[in-house]
């Protein structure tokens, strides 16, 4: 957990990262105007931390078989005695439902498939339905490719700079 709040180093560093993983500590210390040595320790800590969860490589869904999105809202009949964490683990247990977050309202969970098609989504729609603690489902489709961007780093307390 950290500790204390982001430097604009920090945020620089973390935005060439989010552009480009592979990017070397000396290429971005070149456009942050710091050392390498410096982005290295920085780029450490922040991984230490856990500000930097990992590296991931983008794989385009539709090259690899899986050019339809779904997003599907579920509602669950009762959320005591565990069941909430026993859907969650199920949910992680398939393979196509690449991201998942509990949300608030009328609807517990959001899930987002990648999957070949509207029939290969429906299959997977059925285990979830077939859940005894579950009471209803809504997919919607997604027309086109969903987007993404890195996620804003200025919004945070910046701290002045110590080095």
């Amino acid at each position: 957990m950290r500790k204390k709040a982001l430097t604009r180093t920090d945020c620089d560093i973390l935005s060439a990262l989010q552009v480009n993983a592979y990017e070397n500590d000396e290429s971005i210390g070149k456009k942050v105007h710091r050392s390498r040595s410096v982005v290295l320790r920085r780029r450490t800590e922040l991984e230490s931390e856990g500000v930097i969860r990992g590296y991931r490589a983008d794989i385009d869904p539709k090259k690899v078989g899986l050019g339809t999105t779904v997003y599907t809202l579920v509602s669950l009949k009762q959320h005591g005695g565990g069941l909430v964490k026993e859907f969650g683990e199920t949910v992680q247990a398939m393979p196509n439902v690449i991201e998942w977050t509990r949300i608030s309202g009328s609807w517990d969970f959001l899930l987002k498939f990648a999957v070949k098609d509207t029939a290969h989504h429906d299959a997977l729609l059925y285990r979830i339905l077939d859940m005894p603690n579950v009471s209803r489902v809504r997919g919607m489709h997604v027309h086109g490719t969903p987007q993404t961007k890195p996620i804003p780093l200025d919004g945070g307390e910046l701290v002045p700079e110590e080095d």
